[in-house]
């Protein structure tokens, strides 16, 4: 093969913060789809260790599929008749030639397909059209991703075998703790970077700051067991274990160079107490100052107009929460905000009803606008990612 086409796949509404991270580490540009990026690369030494770096340190992912074929597809006829066709590819030769075993995994958005359907189907084609192969689930050599998505197809090579938008410091959480994934899409949709001054005025479990904190220090969170690509032919003459040690002694020199420029404040004691252990296991305690401290302090802790980024999660009216509170923590949120944010500063907020908030904003804070507001879909729940400026 003289070039790899990958899929990275993410979460619906995504994709091109996951598409900035392509860019970044490997160089080229990406076809953005909601929940996925496809990119190609060379097929070359230096290009596949840019890739596992990319795999241990991007922060928007959750699978690498190494493409053996992506397609549209009217049904599932349609559907089985194209995996058949794939399976006799050149591509699909290069992995199965030296007869792996194998399983197959369907992945999908949509409540209306039940993977176990389609995960046998998927296999007695492979089965019946290459010849000499076995499935093994406990000792395959080889993981198959079909990923399917509004009658688009994506199969291929699972690269890690593992879901790497899970975050191994996330040890306390509550229910208004948020994935490390959607944080961290927050904070890049607010172009935060290294020396600016970062605060959450309402942190829970410190997600948000954690993600930023792991984004300017590059400090590896996972295990090294997660990357399991290393028994890949494609990586055979890569030397892993060395880059994984090259990307944590960077990592751990670039903490001790940091200032402490992110902080994390709450009303709450215990919710600085989750913060605080969250961001110990993540090795960037020392980055993030967590303090006890009310909204409505916030212009005590800082400045007229010094407070370069703004990032946070934003409660909406529901059974438990009237929307006379619900104005109440919005209007000194906004107040706050429109005191100690600099000009050119940003704010991101993550909630589920932006409308009250939005409209309370036009009303009394006009210097203040909605850059964008845009959805992100995680399982059956739906949020918003807003951006204001001044």
């Amino acid at each position: 093969m003289d070039k790899i086409n990958i899929a990275a796949l993410t979460e619906y509404g995504l994709a091109r913060t996951t598409a900035k991270e392509v860019k970044e580490f490997l160089g080229v540009e990406s076809k953005i789809n909601n929940s996925y990026v496809i990119f190609s690369i060379p097929n070359n030494k230096a290009s596949l260790k840019k890739l596992f770096k990319f795999s241990v340190l991007a922060q928007s992912i959750k699978k690498i599929i190494l493409l053996v074929d992506y397609f549209d597809y009217k049904d599932d006829d349609d559907l089985n008749k194209k995996i058949k066709s794939a399976v006799s590819n050149k591509v699909f030769d290069y992995w199965f030639s030296d007869k792996p075993k194998f399983y197959v995994r369907c992945m999908h958005r949509s409540k209306d397909i039940d993977s176990r359907d389609y995960e046998p189907v998927f296999g007695e084609i492979i089965l019946n059209n290459y010849s000499g192969l076995k499935v093994s689930m406990e000792n395959a050599d080889i993981k198959i991703i079909v990923f399917l998505d509004n009658n688009k197809a994506v199969f291929g090579i699972d690269m890690t075998r593992n879901d790497l938008s899970k975050r191994e410091y996330k040890l306390s959480n509550s229910g208004k703790s948020v994935r490390g994934i959607v944080a961290y899409h927050l904070m890049r949709a607010i172009d935060y970077k290294e020396g600016e001054i970062l605060v959450d005025p309402s942190s829970k479990t410190a997600e948000p700051v954690i993600e930023a904190a792991l984004f300017v220090s590059k400090m590896n969170n996972y295990y090294e067991s997660r990357f399991r690509c290393g028994q890949l032919k494609l990586f055979k003459d890569i030397d892993l274990d060395k880059i994984f040690t090259e990307i944590k002694e960077k990592a751990r020199e670039k903490v001790k160079s940091l200032k402490k420029n992110i902080f994390a404040y709450s009303d709450l004691l215990k919710d600085t107490t989750y913060g605080r252990a969250n961001a110990k296991v993540a090795g960037i305690l020392g980055l993030i100052e967590f303090s006890k401290v009310s909204l409505d302090w916030l212009d005590a802790k800082f400045d007229k107009g010094n407070v370069d980024k703004i990032i946070t999660i934003l409660p909406s009216e529901s059974k438990t929460l009237s929307s006379k509170i619900v104005k109440k923590i919005y209007t000194e949120f906004l107040y706050q905000l429109d005191y100690v944010l600099k000009v050119t500063g940003k704010v991101g907020i993550l909630m589920q009803k932006p409308e009250k908030l939005i409209e309370l904003m036009n009303q009394k804070q006009k210097a203040l606008k909605v850059q964008s507001s845009e959805k992100i879909i995680i399982g059956e729940l739906t949020l918003y990612c807003v951006i204001i400026t001044k």
